[in-house]
């Protein structure tokens, strides 16, 4: 007798010789048949719940036949052509011979978030596959799409996914995606895929009259937990490694990002992450290459990029800590999760612990969260200054552009992406994007409109927010998030553009390999970092709104976002002005702060070699 994960390994439609054999798990019905193309089945009984039937070769699609006669499409669909209520299209990506994947390692990523249905006019695969020159142009290096797992409706963030291994419709094909994919690894880019295993969406869920994939233990805020650990969870288990390995194996993704993973719930002796992530490491070793794998955790919890079996073996994780003391900082803003953050304090801790609460008692949560981090690499922490959570959870899914002026804005440009860590931007932030990220959703009915309007109502109402609220069933909220490239043509935004095309190209060579020495504050609002380079000292200041006027020590200034190139008015720089960053070069291996006009120390410029605009160093060294 076989054991449950083998025959999991069937399910769905496989070719089988000249035949097809479709293979279900489908334990809460007593018979099962299948419609192929007109054409009614009976599928045969097999061990633990499963139901096989083979049909010719050259079907095209199917539906399963309920005992009380419904029709439902396969769960496991690899394609749904009409959407989640649609036939399952018969699809068998084949093996191919294509681009090598990037050797891109974590440590060496400057990543881009995407959502596809929003990133062009177009919203589908091949469009985005035609825009992504901009970034290499740019400097970026991965892009990170949001999921795109099939969902309700037309529009929709993504993770409301029902049919895990399907790529959305609407965004085009398989085979565009694949393409897309393609297309990246031609301009040497590598392409992370955000999927979601704590729960499914309430629409379009055909595993419900089949089996018992959901958790009777657990929940989460968005809907019932995949059950990894209870009756049946073997099958359950086995599907989503298969997953796992489906992305990175059929597509050629270079890594994948896990959605909230403090909402997977697991008390098995290795947790299904931990299987998960030695599944992908499995992928990258059998086809030697570079498989990256990120996390969205909640916890700071340093077991989540710690090797197992006692860790959870990711690469990375997000770093919200990192987000909302940036933040707070640039906007004053203290509502919600926010109330924790504020001090120039909080970012200074940031920096120098990755985690600001890693232990510390959080009067928003009112308990002690979290652990130190302090001993892991900072690489393994992905930072922003805006992700598509921080800025579409937002009352009207303002983005930082519309919530500080330039000048703060471009210091937050600064302070992500020359940090220690690994820095990602949010599409069209590069060039200060206005268009609003909003969440929108495209439930079939009424009832559920209702409750999805309600839900966000009152979420974004205990976090602050006033008025009255979008609809964002509506699909003007889908089209308002668009993003609106014509802003490149205005003078603000392209200056913008350029500066994060300096700062990504000043990583790449001065900061990647480079050591960190630490980070403290100077003033009453400013941060000053540094890292050793060569035999001198890279420094970058941060002086936000209200810090004054600090002089620099005796350096070669490399980038000053005060300067003309990048929408300021100076032409040269003596100090760091109030609302601006500098980057600067010290000779030794000490961190150098600016200091206060009354204490009476020399300016920049005071002695040799300091650098006026439109230079950034004479010695760009590589990376160590």
């Amino acid at each position: 007798m076989r054991l449950p994960r083998e025959i999991a390994k069937e399910l769905g439609a496989r070719r089988d010789g000249q035949d097809i054999r479709i293979t279900v798990w489908a334990p809460l019905q007593k018979e099962m048949k299948v419609e192929v193309d007109g054409n009614l089945y009976a599928m045969e009984r097999g061990e633990y719940g499963t139901f096989h039937v083979d049909v010719p070769g050259d079907s095209k699609q199917y539906l399963y036949v309920l005992q009380d006669g419904s029709k439902v499409p396969d769960p496991l669909s690899r394609y749904q052509p009409e959407g989640v209520f649609g036939p399952t299209a018969m699809y068998f990506p084949g093996p191919e011979k294509r681009v090598r994947n990037p050797e891109r390692h974590l440590e060496d990523a400057i990543i881009y978030e995407m959502h596809v249905g929003t990133f062009t006019p177009e919203g589908t695969f091949r469009a985005a596959a035609e825009k992504v020159d901009d970034l290499l142009d740019l400097g970026v290096n991965t892009i990170e799409v949001m999921p795109v797992a099939e969902a309700m409706g037309s529009f929709n963030w993504g993770y409301d996914g029902v049919f895990p291994f399907a790529p959305n419709h609407n965004y085009g094909t398989p085979r565009d995606l694949m393409d897309f994919v393609e297309h990246c690894h031609r301009l040497a880019l590598s392409v992370i895929l955000d999927v979601v295993y704590n729960h499914l969406g309430p629409v379009g869920n055909h595993f419900y009259p089949l089996c018992n994939i959901f958790s009777e233990r657990y929940s989460t805020p968005w809907g019932r937990c995949i059950n990894y650990d209870g009756p049946g969870s073997d099958f359950v288990r086995e599907i989503f490694a298969q997953n796992v390995e489906y992305w990175l194996k059929t597509f050629r993704f270079d890594g994948l990002r896990f959605d909230a993973v403090h909402a997977i719930f697991d008390s098995s002796p290795k947790h299904i992450l931990t299987e998960m992530t030695e599944r992908a490491n499995r992928v990258a070793q059998e086809e030697g290459r570079v498989v990256v794998l990120i996390a969205e955790s909640d916890l700071n919890d340093p077991r989540v990029v710690s090797p197992g079996p006692y860790g959870y073996g990711f690469d990375g994780q997000w770093s919200d800590d990192f987000h909302h003391a940036l933040h707070a900082v640039m906007t004053g803003e203290n509502n919600g999760y926010y109330s924790d953050f504020g001090r120039i304090e909080d970012l200074v801790d940031a920096y120098n612990h990755s985690f600001v609460y890693n232990g510390r008692y959080s009067a928003y949560r009112q308990k002690t969260h979290g652990a130190d981090a302090s001993r892991l690499a900072r690489w393994r922490f992905v930072v922003y200054m805006q992700n598509h959570d921080q800025v579409g959870n937002r009352f009207r899914g303002e983005r930082m552009s519309t919530l500080v002026d330039f000048e703060t804005y471009k210091i937050g440009a600064v302070a992500t992406i020359m940090s220690p860590f690994t820095p990602m931007i949010f599409m069209g932030e590069e060039y200060m994007e206005e268009n609003p990220f909003l969440f929108f959703s495209d439930p079939p009915d009424g009832e559920m409109k209702k409750a999805i309007r309600e839900g966000r109502k009152r979420e974004f109402m205990a976090f602050g927010g006033t008025g009255d609220l979008y609809d964002p069933t509506d699909v003007s909220a889908f089209q308002r998030s668009k993003l609106d490239w014509r802003s490149l043509t205005k003078a603000a935004n392209s200056s913008c553009r350029r500066l994060y095309s300096d700062l990504i190209s000043m990583r790449r060579t001065m900061v990647i390999g480079s050591e960190f020495i630490g980070a403290r504050k100077f003033g009453q609002r400013g941060v000053v970092f540094a890292y050793r380079h060569d035999g001198y000292t890279l420094n970058v200041a941060l002086s936000f709104p209200g810090n004054g006027r600090m002089l620099l020590p005796l350096s070669r200034v490399l980038l000053d976002t005060g300067w003309k190139k990048y929408g300021g008015e100076r032409e040269n720089t003596r100090a760091v002005e109030d609302s601006s960053a500098v980057i600067y070069m010290t000779e030794g291996h000490t961190l150098t702060s600016p200091v206060s006009p009354q204490r009476n120390r020399p300016a920049a410029g005071s002695g040799p070699g300091r650098q006026g605009q439109g230079s950034t160093g004479g010695n760009r060294s590589q990376n160590r």
